[in-house]
């Protein structure tokens, strides 16, 4: 009840747009987390995962029978201006490829776009052109959430150490197990840009640079947008981000981004809109996607003057309220 009432308190000072708009916004597309069931299960009974952990219990890659799913419910949908509700689907461009890992000995880490693991988990190209298709019909916009979803520097020493828990996970494709040790605030190592020592700021440093440049390359276009990863970065990778063109960074609140610096900007809440992560509109689908439909149906029946947009148009359209406030 504190909590709910300091997030209203917070918002209350935000900036206000008079017209309404809703954003629908998730994470981890792309990102494998835990691979199947029958690995969750397993990690389960090692203790390697925390059995009350949702993402650790749900998140696995997307298929193409959800994106049809999704992209099914949103259809059935229109605004006052005849624009269906369009997903920004924050994605991570790649996961660990495990068996060049392996066969060099673990001496280098090596990666596969996630298209690549598409093909690799399905066994066809399907998926991903499910994934365009929605694309091209304005049903899903693409933003970067990530290089990978994962501490590579972090995980590479683990492995090389022989850990026992992250070998054997390994073993099974899977990166994703807690990390209880001392000197691991997060508890894992799922934050991809959250760094200890020079070497994992260096490393993070290159993979922004390489994964906005394979984000354009796959989907054609800059990402504009990227969320957090659990954690807050530090003025040299927002700097970094705002050199590669990126305006605004979510995490709850949106943090729009100039010249290198960043200032917190509370987006106001309105009505029934929740928190759809990405866990909760692929998995536990059927009763994830109603939900959904219910959440767009009371919006539309109670605000027949809403529009449907994406992140950075939000945040396009903050930023030119502020500007005009200041003139």
């Amino acid at each position: 009840m504190k909590q709910t009432l300091k997030k209203h308190l917070i918002n209350l000072r935000g900036k206000k747009l008079k017209e309404k708009f809703l954003v629908l916004e998730s994470d981890d597309w792309g990102a494998i987390r835990i691979p199947n069931i029958k690995v969750r299960d397993w990690l389960y009974e090692k203790n390697y995962i925390k059995k009350k952990d949702p993402f650790s219990h749900y998140d696995t890659l997307e298929s193409e029978n959800d994106y049809e799913a999704l992209f099914e419910v949103l259809n059935r949908f229109i605004d006052c201006r005849g624009n269906h509700p369009i997903l920004t689907a924050n994605f991570i461009m790649n996961n660990p490829d495990f068996d060049a890992i392996k066969s060099n000995d673990f001496k280098q880490y090596y990666s596969q776009p996630f298209t690549e693991t598409y093909k690799s988990y399905y066994g066809s190209s399907k998926t991903e052109e499910i994934l365009r298709e929605g694309i091209n019909n304005n049903l899903v916009k693409p933003q970067f959430h990530g290089t990978e979803h994962l501490n590579v520097v972090k995980w590479m020493n683990y492995l090389n150490q022989n850990n026992a828990s992250f070998r054997e996970a390994f073993d099974l494709k899977c990166y994703a197990v807690d990390d209880l040790s001392s000197n691991n605030r997060r508890g894992n190592l799922m934050a991809a840009y959250d760094y200890d020592t020079n070497e994992e700021l260096e490393y993070i440093r290159k993979s922004i640079v390489l994964g906005l440049e394979q984000f354009e390359e796959i989907f054609g276009f800059k990402s504009l947008s990227i969320t957090f990863q659990g954690s807050f970065w530090g003025y040299d990778i927002l700097k970094r981000l705002n050199e590669k063109g990126i305006i605004l960074i979510g995490i709850r609140q949106f943090h729009p981004i100039s010249n290198g610096k960043h200032k917190f900007i509370n987006n106001k809440k309105w009505g029934d809109i929740k928190e759809l992560g990405q866990i909760h509109l692929r998995k536990n689908r059927e009763l994830s996607l109603q939900k959904m439909e219910t959440l767009l149906k009371k919006n539309l029946q109670k605000r027949p003057d809403v529009k449907f947009i994406i992140t950075h148009q939000l945040a396009h359209l903050i930023n030119n309220s502020i500007q005009q406030t200041s003139l």
